[in-house]
């Protein structure tokens, strides 16, 4: 099945080994615990696992490396167009746009996945350089 690929067994484990449904533990204790933050101790696992994930990752990578390539090729056009004194292509900046909302919600992703962590990993100064 595809879903050992896309979320790995342990998602798959986890789903089948899961507690018939009512009111989770979770729930219970927010609502008898003084002080409770849900928002701090609310973790997605499937989209930690998404995010880590292999595939994720390629496709980041190569969403990359075609962003970088219609940006060489809408840079030779815009120069061919203003020699020739023609205006430029529309079609360059909607592809543009399209690629920053790409990877403004891989941005997201990743930070919903990796709260604090996402600046405290090995990876912290990448990432960083990715927010700017």
């Amino acid at each position: 099945t595809p879903l050992p690929l896309l979320y790995g067994t342990e998602r798959i484990e986890r789903a089948q080994s899961r507690q018939p449904r009512g009111k989770s533990s979770f729930f219970r204790t927010a609502s008898v615990v003084k002080g409770f933050e849900p928002w701090k101790d609310f973790k997605l696992p499937s989209l930690t696992t998404m995010v880590s994930s292999h595939y994720f990752k390629a496709l980041c990578g190569v969403a990359i490396l075609v962003n970088a390539v219609i940006m060489g090729v809408a840079a030779n056009d815009m120069l061919v167009s203003s020699i020739e004194g023609k205006g430029e292509d529309p079609a360059y900046v909607i592809v543009e746009v399209c690629f920053c909302i790409f990877f403004f919600l891989e941005l997201l992703l990743r930070l919903a996945a990796e709260r604090t962590n996402f600046f405290k990993s090995k990876d912290a100064w990448w990432n960083a350089f990715d927010t700017v």
